[in-house]
């Protein structure tokens, strides 16, 4: 049979089930019996039955037809018998079978009340295997097969309702067999009892076969008793025998041994008008735990849920209420009254923190942010986790952040806003950047453009990274763009002055650069439109000008190569002057720069030591044979007229054959325009005069590109 804990137990966990979403429960009411005197007798009394209902009939005439006779109020003579057929549903009379035993017969009747035919029948469960019940006669009859405990419920049934009945039947062996459930978990500190129980034939005995019992508790080996006073926490296994001397059943039992019944949660939070409120209180102990409400009430709105501890609800007034709860633990020796005082606030009330994060701050920085919140006063401001930056410190009562930063890092912190209402809790996180980390712009400002360039400046800076460029003021010239990475660019395209501001940004803080360009007309900007100088002698006085279109001042410099020795660049005019003091080769750049630009040309000056004198050479030609060059003849006095030397300078025919002669247009000229003549018929043909003329002007172009086109000073030509 189910023990009285057990019995408990069921009961408080149906009450949970009811009640955890409900105001209240409601219990239903035991049947009202009638009074023996209200049934009446064979007397006028009788007709007292009609003030009587059916149901009361039911209960109170007995299942013999009655003569109830009725008269008249008016005329006494007349009176009628009435027969009263009673409508006696079945009720079960007959208790619990004995116990059975395997292989034995056995027979048990149920019985019950009630107007016949009654028949009977299993509604729930099953009977033990073997067993039958006979739904005429009630009977459970036959040859039981297995051992063990069986619950089954029967009914009996009539044509005026319906009776049914949970029954208990054991079925034994010869062999143990243990029937009692496994022990329930105890408590430390309270005293524990289970009894083993096991069917078979006797003597039995009972013992620990594994394992080892609870601390302080002992095992009793005739009657199966386990007793004592639980002493340690946690859980123990063990497995118990049952033995006779037909055999043995054994039963594993684990338990835990649990702390002494304990409320560990606090009082409850405050609720808000018109909000979902819960509160659990929680315990510690052996369960189940049972609540209850002692004394005072709760705040309007909420309710109370005995089977979990649970108050829940919108509470819809504002105030302060008192309320004492029970508590009960699994034993009646563990009871507990909790005294709880609950606030309700209106939801303003509340503190919320409404300021936002702080800014982040470079070290040596005085730092100041402010932590502000509503709701009622008075409030407090707490770090509730994290530290602040190095340096700094929280005043609890105005909610202020002040100090100078003393190192950099990354610093995260709860801040707690709290007053009598509640708490608001927020996050924030402050980078004291390094004074390195700040950036700095390094790159110069940009230079001046002309219309239609395309014009191009990045910005720099040093710093963390990211660092992120934008226009922190002004305008851009007209058609440039300031990309994130700080590269300014694109194509000019109006003539003006423009003044902007260019910041360079990242996590540790900004710095500014200030820019002012002048966007000039394309005919504002320097171009050198001078020729290349002429070639010269040493010792002679050089002047050559570099001249330039573009506004003015203009400026003009070397700026690359160097000028011949002993000339010199006036940067104001662009003259290049001096007496040239050493033969060479001399090649430079001449700059000439504005406000608008500047324009470059190389050039490249030739000083002889002497008046140039062609050697020899006769220049590569693939298709002409190397010959001697044809200098350039002085001229030479007249003489008597005679036949002049071979090779004899000045000798017109000077190394040519014989019946050739060179034919100038102008003598000094370098021989162009040279030509050969024939003046004789001796037997040359005129393949050899196309030879002679391809020699003599491969010699021509060999001079000059020796001389590179000079020409000679005037006081040096003849």
């Amino acid at each position: 049979m189910p023990s009285k804990m057990d019995t408990l137990y069921e009961a408080a966990v149906l009450e949970q089930d009811a009640t955890e979403n409900a105001e209240s429960v409601v219990y239903p009411s035991p049947p009202v019996s009638v009074p023996k005197e209200d049934q009446g007798d064979d007397s006028a009394d009788k007709t007292s039955l009609k003030s009587k209902t059916n149901e009361d009939n039911k209960q109170n005439i007995s299942a013999e037809a009655e003569e109830v006779r009725l008269s008249s109020d008016y005329d006494d003579s007349l009176s009628y018998d009435l027969v009263l057929a009673v409508e006696e549903p079945p009720v079960i009379t007959s208790g619990d079978p004995e116990d059975g035993m395997v292989g034995r017969p056995f027979s048990h009747t149920v019985t019950a009340t009630g107007v016949d035919p009654v028949t009977f029948g299993v509604s729930d469960g099953s009977l033990p295997a073997g067993l039958e019940l006979d739904a005429v006669t009630g009977v459970i009859a036959g040859t039981p097969e297995e051992a063990g405990e069986f619950t089954f419920t029967l009914e009996a049934r009539n044509e005026f309702g319906v009776d049914t009945r949970g029954y208990l039947m054991r079925v034994l062996s010869e062999e143990p067999v243990i029937t009692s459930p496994v022990m329930r978990d105890g408590t430390v500190g309270l005293e524990a009892s289970h009894t083993i129980t096991a069917s078979g034939r006797g003597p039995m005995t009972f013992s620990v076969l594994e394992g080892s019992l609870p601390a302080g508790l002992v095992l009793d080996e005739v009657t199966g008793v386990i007793s004592g006073v639980w002493e340690e926490l946690g859980d123990s296994t063990f497995t118990v025998e049952a033995r006779n001397d037909v055999g043995v059943d054994t039963q594993q039992h684990t338990v835990t041994g649990w702390p002494p019944l304990e409320v560990l949660s606090g009082s409850p939070a405050p609720g808000f008008v018109g909000e979902e409120y819960r509160h659990e209180i929680v315990t510690i102990g052996h369960p189940p735990v049972l609540f209850g409400i002692k004394d005072g009430a709760l705040p309007s709105g909420l309710n109370f849920a005995p089977g979990s501890g649970v108050i829940f609800g919108v509470p819809s007034e504002a105030g302060e209420f008192e309320v004492w709860i029970w508590v009960l633990g699994a034993s009646e020796r563990e009871y507990i009254v909790q005294n709880y005082v609950m606030r309700v606030w209106e939801k303003a009330d509340l503190p919320v923190i409404t300021s936002g994060d702080p800014d982040n701050g470079v070290v040596g920085e005085v730092f100041s942010h402010s932590v502000t919140a509503t709701g009622v006063t008075p409030m407090t401001f707490t770090v509730l986790d994290g530290s602040l930056p190095v340096g700094l410190e929280l005043d609890e009562a105005t909610g202020a952040i002040s100090g100078t930063l003393g190192e950099a890092g990354e610093f995260s912190f709860m801040v707690e806003a709290r007053n009598a209402a509640g708490s608001d809790v927020r996050e924030h996180s402050v980078r004291v950047w390094a004074v390195a980390d700040v950036p700095v712009i390094t790159s110069p400002v940009m230079g001046d453009g002309v219309v239609g360039e395309n014009h191009s400046h990045t910005v720099t800076a040093t710093g963390s990274e990211p660092i992120i460029f934008a226009l922190g003021a002004g305008v851009l010239p007209t058609g440039l763009e300031l990309q994130e990475n700080g590269l300014i660019s694109g194509t000019l395209e109006e003539v003006g002055e423009f003044s902007f501001m260019v910041e360079a940004r990242n996590p540790a803080g900004i710095d500014l650069q200030e820019h002012s360009v002048r966007v000039w007309a394309v005919a504002d900007v320097p171009v050198i439109t001078s020729g290349d100088p002429d070639n010269g002698v040493v010792g002679e006085v050089f002047s050559h000008s570099v001249t330039a279109t573009g506004v003015t001042p203009m400026t003009f410099t070397v700026l690359d190569g160097s000028l011949p020795v002993g000339l010199e660049l006036d940067e104001a005019t662009g003259a290049i002057s001096g007496t040239l003091g050493e033969a060479g080769e001399f090649s430079f750049m001449v700059e000439a720069r504005n406000a608008a630009g500047s324009d470059v040309r190389e050039h490249s000056v030739m000083v002889f030591a002497t008046m140039p004198d062609p050697g020899p050479e006769v220049p590569e030609s693939p298709e002409v044979p190397e010959s001697p060059e044809v200098p350039e003849s002085p001229e030479a006095p007249e003489g008597p007229e005679g036949p002049k030397q071979p090779g004899t300078p000045g000798g017109s025919d000077a190394a040519l054959p014989v019946g050739q002669s060179v034919s100038n247009g102008e003598k000094g000229k370098n021989n162009e325009g040279a030509s050969l003549a024939h003046t004789g018929s001796d037997g040359f043909s005129s393949q050899l005069v196309g030879a002679a003329l391809l020699i003599v002007l491969g010699g021509v172009l060999a001079l000059r590109h020796r001389l590179r086109g000079a020409v000679l000073p005037a006081k040096s030509r003849r």
